[in-house]
């Protein structure tokens, strides 16, 4: 989802889900915008898991979910407007774990029992950022315009 100049969203479940219950894993991840896109048209992407590009690595032992970014020469599922990769990664066997970053952009990791973990990483903006609730701006100015914004439905 890309909230930009204003989107209101819901959870919505089907009503099956809703009569008989089930097993349900949502995971969602809010990435803030530089100052030059928080305007930007407001976009969304319903993602299932079929539709996340995966592959594996270390002969089967490391397999990957490519939600968003590039990786190991492939594009993820989800397009960015910034440089930005978000992944899960599951290990079955016993992988070091280092972030050093002397060594560039390489990450080995460790695992004593089989995992799924959540990697993400990008450049950092270098710009303030103020919060309020989901709102996320670079001043309380930009903030309080975005609460008028919101009380005037002018997000879509």
């Amino acid at each position: 989802m890309t909230a930009g100049r204003g989107l209101t969203h819901a959870k919505l479940f089907p009503d099956s889900f809703l009569r008989a219950g089930g097993s349900l894993e949502i995971l969602q991840l809010w990435v803030n915008l530089p100052a030059r896109l928080k305007l930007t048209e407001p976009r969304y992407v319903g993602l299932q898991g079929p539709n996340i590009p995966q592959f594996e690595l270390d002969a089967g032992r490391v397999r990957v979910a490519l939600t968003a970014g590039k990786a190991f020469e492939r594009e993820g599922a989800i397009p960015t407007l910034v440089d930005i990769t978000m992944m899960t990664v599951g290990l079955d066997e016993h992988h070091l774990a280092e972030v050093d970053d002397s060594r560039g952009d390489d990450v080995g990791l460790t695992a004593e029992l089989p995992t799924v973990l959540l990697l993400g990483h990008a450049e950092p903006f270098g710009e303030p950022i103020v919060s309020h609730g989901p709102l996320v701006m670079k001043t309380q100015g930009e903030i309080r315009q975005a609460i008028r914004d919101y009380q005037a439905s002018l997000f879509a």
